[in-house]
């Protein structure tokens, strides 16, 4: 950790961090876009709350995750999965673990991430706390190259608003292609190899404890009998109904998913009255993100309006050829990550000048759109926002985390820009 002389700690947490990108952007918007004061507080005010929709659904994705998560059913599997795997290891079968939930779901993998680390860490003891957390909150780097990964998933249907210039492009050509299952194979393999090894390249030991949930001191009233019968009739109907729902669906976003965990975790909790303790403690839990997605709102309203975003791209662009244009895609989409934390607006704002790149060069539409989604899944591993619930969840500070987030994203960021260079 880098202290000044009074010990004070010089890396911002992150709050300060989007803070300062606020300041940021409107400072540039006013010197670079010729932006009066007045035009940046109205866009800046107008677009913090732009985001509402879809900050709800990302809030209800973590807390019905959380309440699936400390299901009585679920703590017991982790527990007897923490109590078997050995120290030796750890590392990378949480990384391994994490990797798997997280191609399946990202919401899955993000709570499943924080509640497996959580549990290990009350269970083994002799274990560098910090690098269990960072670990599993690795395996997550994937999740845009699975099967809720928002990019694809938005060119695959008739909502992709750049079909004019894509067109239309299955999903067999995109996640399930060879080339791709290719690199999600060598991330695991790299990644996995550097969760191995971690714990002899970070030696430091953390003594942090990793506080229980509050869930497992509530105690709740005893489950009434029709409580009971009335919670499984009702999640009985709601199932049927979402099969349906899914079967008719051509996208399945995450509000499919969230009312697939709100049924699940009704059914696990075999009431209302424990799932609602559990709710109330994952709400806790979710405080930093409330906090941070107007702010980030602004900012991607403020890189849209402007065009800073556009500009961001084409800087990159400009010094593209067929051959390397997934690569810098992929250099680009990390850069503007750190700014916009989510894949469906990065698109909005990035897709339309690589796209055009892209029918120009002659590059591969498949290849150049998953360089940007693996672009935006990338430097997650430094963009404080997707960390939020992991580290409130498991009690860690973001400066701490630091030196293995920087570990991490120049594994992966190597491993990754040479296969986006060699197999372009």
């Amino acid at each position: 950790m880098i202290k000044n002389k009074k010990g004070f700690s010089l890396i911002p947490d992150a709050y300060g961090i989007v803070l300062f990108l606020n300041v940021l952007v409107c400072v540039l918007a006013y010197f670079c876009y010729g932006w009066d004061i007045r035009k940046i507080g109205e866009t800046w005010t107008h677009s913090m709350w732009s985001l509402s929709s879809f900050t709800l659904g990302i809030l209800m994705t973590f807390v019905l995750g959380y309440v699936l998560a400390v299901s009585p059913w679920v703590k017991k599997m982790l527990h007897a999965f923490a109590q078997w795997l050995p120290v030796k290891g750890i590392y990378l079968s949480t990384f391994l673990m994490v990797a798997f939930l997280s191609l399946i779901n990202w919401g899955l993998g993000l709570v499943g991430c924080a509640v497996l680390a959580r549990t290990l860490a009350a269970i083994k003891k002799d274990i560098n706390k910090t690098a269990l957390v960072m670990s599993s909150y690795a395996g997550f780097i994937v999740w845009h190259g699975g099967l809720t990964g928002s990019i694809p998933l938005i060119v695959s249907s008739h909502l992709n608003p750049l079909k004019h210039i894509t067109g239309t492009i299955p999903l067999s050509e995109m996640l399930f292609s060879s080339w791709h299952l290719g690199l999600i194979a060598v991330m695991v393999v790299f990644l996995g190899i550097a969760s191995w090894i971690l714990p002899y390249v970070m030696k430091e030991q953390n003594t942090k404890e990793i506080q229980e949930s509050e869930v497992a001191a509530t105690t709740a009233p005893p489950i009434r009998r029709v409580e009971r019968i009335t919670t499984l009739f009702f999640c009985l109907i709601g199932l049927v109904n979402l099969i349906y729902i899914v079967q008719e669906s051509v996208l399945i976003d995450m509000h499919v998913v969230n009312m697939l965990f709100f049924f699940v975790g009704l059914l696990l909790h075999k009431g209302w009255t424990p799932c609602l303790a559990a709710l109330t403690c994952g709400v806790k839990n979710i405080v930093p993100i409330i906090f941070q997605f107007p702010l980030y709102a602004s900012i991607a309203g403020l890189l849209e309006k402007t065009g800073m975003g556009n500009d961001m791209a084409h800087f990159f662009l400009q010094f593209a050829d067929k051959d390397n244009l997934s690569f810098l895609t992929f250099l680009s989409a990390g850069l503007i990550n750190l700014m916009i934390p989510s894949g469906g607006g990065q698109w909005v704002i990035q897709g339309p000048a690589t796209m055009q790149a892209v029918a120009e060069l002659g590059a591969s539409f498949p290849h150049v759109i998953q360089a940007l989604a693996w672009g935006d899944s990338w430097t997650n591993l430094i963009q404080p926002f997707w960390m939020l619930p992991v580290l409130s969840l498991c009690r860690i500070d973001l400066r701490d985390l630091l030196p293995y987030c920087m570990y991490y994203l120049i594994i992966s960021g190597v491993v990754m820009g040479a296969y986006f260079l060699l197999w372009s």
